[in-house]
Order: structure tokens, then sequence, then C-alpha cells
């Protein structure tokens, strides 16, 4: 009797501990923060950008501004997708382009452009930044990820 007893025990605490706790019906949680720049200039292709690729695949960190024609996008893929950057890159211009992106896009991997666009997200919140000032960073920076390329 004890000896069943303890099967059975076992058997309950297996199946409560293997049970998936996630449920179909939350949303993917990737665990990438898009963070909602509060500015007067217009960001929401950048916020549209920073969503479009979230959804379609794995990333660490994702960072995007824009102004009225250039569009600035660093992104951090998982580790996984390292060895197959220039695809991975190609893949999200598609993604952009064909959901109605308008403004010429610059999409790099490179660390030091994320860390400067990191920045430069960070300067629109705080409202640090006027809109000369903002288009010549995004130049600053565009210019930067040609020279790496």
């Amino acid at each position: 009797m004890k000896r069943t007893s303890t099967i059975f025990l076992f058997f309950i605490v297996l199946l409560c501990g293997c049970s998936n706790t996630t449920s179909s019906d939350k949303p993917n949680d990737s665990g990438v923060s898009i963070t909602q720049t509060s500015t007067n200039y217009q960001q929401e292709a950048s916020q549209q950008a920073k969503r479009l690729i979230a959804n379609e695949h794995e990333i660490n960190e994702i960072f995007a501004v824009n102004n009225d024609k250039l569009l600035v996008i660093g992104v951090d893929p998982k580790q996984h997708d390292r060895l197959q950057l220039k695809e991975l890159r190609k893949t999200f211009k598609e993604i952009l382009e064909s959901n109605g992106i308008k403004q010429d896009i610059e999409l790099s991997t490179d660390q030091k452009i994320i860390l400067e666009l990191r920045k430069l997200e960070e300067q629109l919140d705080n409202g640090a930044l006027s809109k000369k000032q903002l288009n010549k960073e995004l130049e600053r920076i565009q210019k930067l990820s040609k020279e790496q390329t």
C-alpha cells in the first residue's frame, strides 16, 4: 500500500512539474523591450519597424530612429543568428519594405551603430534634440554604418 501511494504521489508531482504554464491566448513575449519614443518628431515609422522586426524574428535588442527621409535601425540578433547576419539584414529590409515603410532604410547589426541609436533614442525621450540636430545625428550614424560595411 505504501509503495503504491508513493508511486502515485511521484506521478502527481511529475505531472505538476511538467505542466505548461504558458497559455496560447497570451501574446508572444520574446523578451525584447521596444521603447516608445515620445517626442514632437514623427517616430511612427521607427516604432512600426521595431514591432515588425520583433514580431518576425527573435532578437536581443532593437533601436530605430527616423526623420522624414531616413530610417536607421540597429538590430542585435540572438547568438545563434550571428553566422547569417547578411541574410538576416536582407530579410529585415524586405519585411519593412513590404509593409509600407517609405523612408530610405539603413539597417545595421553592428554594435557601434546599436550603441549610437540607443543614445539617440534616449536624447529624443529627454527632448534634448532639435529637429536639425536629429537630422545631423541620423546622417552621421548612416555615414558611420556605410563606412563599417
